[in-house]
């Protein structure tokens, strides 16, 4: 069935195989075995078909298939896909599927399990093809030694009628399965077939079952693991408080919800000087007296002709005649009951003379981007109403304020607004006023210092939170590393041991990441103004991301080969 005839094979200058023959043509197990880069991959993959000899005369007169040692699966198909190939399912192969522990993963996908898992679909799929040779390349390095024993068993019984021909470097398993041992020595191949002379303990080892391994951890790092739970949660959540915090105290709006927010009012003897700035639609307003009476009580108000702005919804009636609109600061503010046609009384002032003037509440204007108290009047009501008032210096007040009225207003847009006070600062005849833009500079100069105070607090807390778990991981890895050579040493794999530490390390900070996200989007939802949500969400991502990479890079360290030596040290 298996023939090779005085075979050579080299890479380069280094010789492989020389002169080398091999006869196979009985089912059994064969365990192929040698120093690691004598050829074991080598010769399997030629007896598959995937390479050849330099020289020699190969034959296999019956099909071969491959259990790959890096389980070379189709990314892009699920587990079931990739055990069946579109071949028909049987009943035996659900029973194969359900002695290899496959049946929970068939609808996963190859990135989706663990490499144990990977293999045990490689070798499903070499099984269920029903080949008459089966080469199998380090079958159970990655397994299990519950997996290892079904598998194994499951070869055993498969070469009872087929050729297994098996890579391995576990003499253990060698002892207790095969039939023939082929050794690679000197780029020889010997064949011997194996007989084991001693006999075996009949009692049965007590192992630990898988299934409490991870309890197992869970008890030996609940300690520790809850005081740096703790540490991490109060770093993170004082980082998420100082910068939503920032957020709420200082928050300047990017919108621009004010019915004034595109205007600018200026104050010029010089009308001539408003061209040369490019304001060339200005319209005379009055100037009132930024003080309110009412019950008693001086309050200072800003006054200002009425204008739409979308963003502003008005409840009553908008602002006609001698009616005004207040808006919802003033409101709250000052009337205590429903302030709908409570008399006003203001002044406004064309120089040199003062004129009183009532004034009726007719409907209040929602402005959410503004602190101030606001109230808004009918600009051409209150034009005629000025040309019905004689003026003592002879005719009406409307004259007299296209004579002598210095205050001009004009819609220039919110966006050009600063460039427009920045060139009438060096010109004193002239004075410009925007509402909105100046209470946004005020507010921004006031809380600066205080602004960088909080975000270097929060970036100060997430350097340390990152230094910690750093720190935190490493030490705590190099503390634990005995315990996993005491673990491996009771036959408890040392990949196995790690993963469940990886599994009781993760999980609690993975539920706490779930809730912190469920607050922030809480939060963000009832305050979709201010910018919690994004910067920290980054906090959350970067911390948790350092978090895995800090734990993979403590134990990339720990591997199988170094179990004697972590041994050693216990001494």
């Amino acid at each position: 069935m298996i023939s090779i005839q005085h075979a050579y094979k080299s890479f380069g200058k280094q010789v492989i195989f020389e002169d080398v023959s091999l006869q196979i043509q009985d089912p059994g197990l064969y365990a192929l075995v040698g120093k690691s880069g004598c050829g074991k991959s080598t010769l399997l993959n030629i007896l598959a078909g995937f390479d050849t000899f330099d020289q020699g005369d190969v034959k296999i007169d019956k099909s071969v298939m491959t259990i790959f040692q890096n389980y070379e699966l189709i990314d892009e198909l699920n587990v079931y896909d990739n055990i069946f190939l579109e071949r028909r399912e049987s009943e035996k192969d659900r029973q194969l599927l359900n002695a290899l522990g496959l049946q929970p993963y068939l609808m996963q996908f190859p990135n989706e399990l663990s490499g144990g898992q990977k293999q045990r679909v490689g070798i499903a799929r070499a099984l269920i093809g029903n080949p008459k040779i089966i080469c199998c390349d380090e079958p159970t390095e990655s397994l299990d030694i519950q997996n290892k024993q079904i598998v194994m068993h499951l070869l055993k019984q498969y070469s009872q009628d087929h050729i297994v021909i098996m890579a391995t470097h576990q003499m253990d398993t060698v002892q207790e399965f095969a039939d023939t041992v082929i050794r690679i020595e000197n780029q020889r191949l010997y064949t011997t077939p194996y007989q084991n002379l001693r006999s075996i303990d009949q009692e049965e080892e007590k192992r630990i079952p898988s299934f409490k391994i991870s309890p197992l951890i869970k008890r030996i790092i609940q300690k520790k693991n809850r005081i740096f739970l703790l540490l991490f949660m109060v770093f993170m959540v004082v980082a998420q408080a100082s910068s939503i915090l920032k957020e709420e105290l200082f928050y300047i709006p990017k919108t621009t919800n004010t019915v004034n927010a595109d205007m600018i009012y200026i104050q010029t003897s010089d009308e001539s000087q408003l061209e040369q700035m490019g304001i060339t639609n200005a319209e005379k307003i009055m100037k009132f007296q930024n003080t309110l009476y009412y019950e008693n009580q001086m309050n200072k108000v800003n006054i200002y002709p009425y204008q739409e702005n979308n963003g502003c919804a008005v409840e009553g009636e908008k602002p006609y005649g001698l009616n005004v609109i207040i808006n919802q600061n003033l409101l709250e503010r000052i009337f205590s009951k429903d302030p709908m046609n409570q008399k006003l009384e203001l002044s406004f002032v064309v120089e040199p003379e003062l004129f009183p003037i009532t004034m009726t509440i007719k409907g209040v204007v929602q402005e959410p981007d503004t602190k101030e108290l606001n109230i808004y009047y009918d600009q051409k009501g209150l034009m005629d109403y000025a040309k019905t008032i004689e003026s003592t210096y002879g005719g009406t007040l409307f004259g007299l304020l296209e004579s002598r009225g210095s205050f001009f207003q004009e819609k220039v847009g919110y966006e050009k607004i600063p460039a427009l006070i920045e060139s009438a600062k060096g010109n004193p005849s002239i004075q410009l006023k925007s509402p909105l833009y100046e209470e946004r500079m005020e507010k921004m100069e006031s809380s600066k210092i205080y602004r960088y105070l909080f975000t270097a607090m929060t970036w100060i807390i997430v350097a340390l939170l990152t230094v910690f778990i750093w720190i935190s991981t490493h030490k705590e890895t190099t503390f634990y590393k005995k315990d996993f050579a005491i673990l491996a040493s009771q036959k408890i794999p040392l990949q196995t041991s790690i993963s469940k530490y990886l599994a009781a390390k993760s999980m609690p900070i993975l539920l706490f990441v779930a809730i912190d996200l469920g607050v922030l989007f809480y939060l963000q939802k009832q305050r979709p103004y201010l910018s919690i949500l994004w910067m920290n969400l980054g906090i959350v991502v970067f911390e948790v991301v350092f978090y895995f990479v800090s734990i993979k890079s403590s134990l990339r360290n720990l591997k199988q080969e170094q179990i004697s030596s972590m041994l050693k040290e216990l001494s």
